[in-house]
């Protein structure tokens, strides 16, 4: 068996990330084992070329046949109609996660960003090429967003070959889905945590719920050292003199940036902000970073969340409100423009960003999200969930549903308040998610060593197999 896995092209060399190359290479010798071959492919040059395996692919425009402007479009035209997908919706999702323009606050990119596509034709005719000359089996890629990603889905598509992509969306935990069309998916469910009873299932809620815990353990990370000494270590005298003035006018940048928005936090978004009022009937609506993959790609449709808040607040159910909150941990990086258009919706409540999601939670009616952790942990307070992006929890409990057309939101929504949510359901939902989740996450900063890295390679390998080995035997239905 082939495996392609599409690599990260914003992971950086080893000095943000020293121990991913080690995951790596350990996880294409544990795979080799198993008669499965790891490739890898990468499209940039942040990951030095000294760290990739000696027969991963590496991109170069000049590997791609000198073509004119002519034959560019052409190409694109093909790929696009073969494949049924347009490069910017491939390339959107991606550029808006790192261009400078968004602030990490813009849904939206200027024209300019699509005006010379070309590099970007020629990266997926080589990724194309690398599929079907290998007799490519199964592509594989982390949750990034990323152009390459998208199109290798697409490609995947058209040619029956297998498509995963690993998230961390349970509980901190590790997931791989089964991608086809766009916005379609399935959760693979190998058996690999059997140990999980309904005891344990019991005493997670309890934690949770009674004891108000965190519903999983914070993750170590491998954080780089950024300062001076690290740096004249590093890259020597010369270097890091260079780098100095360029340090100090950051930081004074940072400085008036932060000033600014501790003044737009602390004075503007109080004026504009609702006080939380737990006695009234609402329907709680927690917001997602502007530029998170759960938005720009999983979520496409609702990228403008202030536009989905627009349309839930038209058809509320009678005398119900919208509660709607910054996400706790980045409230700077919501604009004060963007949540002051919620003032200007009807029966929609702008609510405090450290009012406790347990509150908000024991006293809400029901939840809105499109892939967040709150939807578990709604179902872990006994109430019920409506969402607009795959996830892990549609489909995997009967308290959850599915709203993939705006025209019947009504219903949706007086479903929702109508449904009950049986505590054994969300127990077995929680055992069902154990079994089929791993403990080994890819971000690229969470390998702490070598002998750690191994270790994760080692199960994140047999994790792998078995989710591969259960698609194949659970044909798309």
């Amino acid at each position: 068996m082939n495996i392609l896995w599409i690599m990260n092209k914003y992971i950086k060399d080893s000095e943000d990330c020293p121990y991913f190359p080690y995951f790596c290479n350990f996880l294409k010798n544990f795979l080799k084992t198993e008669d499965i071959n790891l490739r890898y492919i990468f499209f940039s040059n942040n990951y030095s070329a000294k760290l990739r395996p000696d027969d991963s692919f590496n991109f170069n425009s000049e590997l791609i046949a000198e073509c004119s402007a002519d034959q560019i479009d052409n190409e694109a035209k093909r790929l696009e109609k073969d494949y049924s997908i347009t490069f910017k919706q491939a390339l959107y999702p991606d550029l808006l996660q790192v261009t400078g323009e968004r602030n990490e606050r813009k849904i939206h990119l200027s024209e300019n960003f699509f005006s010379n596509i070309d590099f970007h034709i020629k990266k997926i005719l080589y990724l194309e090429k690398v599929i079907i000359e290998n007799n490519i089996d199964v592509v594989f890629c982390d949750q990034s967003p990323e152009a390459e990603m998208e199109f290798g889905r697409a490609i995947c598509l058209k040619l029956n070959k297998i498509f995963l992509r690993q998230t961390s969306c349970f509980l901190g935990r590790s997931t791989i889905h089964q991608q086809f069309e766009f916005g379609k998916e399935r959760l693979a469910e190998p058996e690999w945590h059997k140990k999980f009873s309904l005891k344990d299932a019991k005493q997670l809620v309890k934690e949770y719920v009674k004891l108000r815990k965190p519903p999983y353990p914070k993750v170590d990370t491998c954080v780089p050292n950024r300062k001076i000494a690290y740096r004249l270590n590093r890259r020597g005298i010369k270097r890091t003199i260079k780098y100095i003035p360029k340090f100090l006018i950051n930081k004074s940048l940072n400085l008036i940036h932060n000033v600014y928005l501790s003044v737009e936090e602390k004075v503007g978004k109080r004026i504009i902000q609702d006080q939380y009022n737990p006695n009234v009937p609402y329907l709680f609506l927690g917001f997602h970073l502007t530029n998170e993959s759960t938005v720009t790609l999983r979520s496409m449709p609702y990228t403008n969340q202030v536009f989905l808040a627009d349309c839930i607040s038209r058809v509320l159910p009678h005398r119900y409100s919208l509660y709607v909150r910054e996400h706790p941990t980045w409230r700077k990086r919501f604009s004060l423009d963007f949540l002051a258009y919620l003032k200007r919706l009807p029966n929609v409540r702008l609510i405090p960003a450290n009012v406790s999601i347990h509150e908000i939670l024991k006293n809400a009616k029901g939840i809105v999200t499109f892939n967040s952790t709150t939807g578990i942990e709604a179902l872990m307070y006994g109430k019920p969930v409506l969402s607009f992006a795959p996830n892990v929890y549609y489909k995997h409990h009967p308290a959850v549903s599915y709203c993939s057309d705006l025209y019947e939101l009504g219903p949706k929504l007086i479903k929702l308040i109508n449904t009950p949510v049986n505590i054994e359901d969300t127990y077995q939902y929680i055992i069902k998610m154990m079994n089929h989740s791993n403990e080994v996450l890819l971000g690229a900063n969470l390998f702490l060593s070598e002998e750690d890295s191994k270790f994760k390679a080692e199960k994140f390998s047999k994790y792998l197999k078995i989710a591969i080995e259960w698609c194949k035997m659970n044909n798309r239905s």
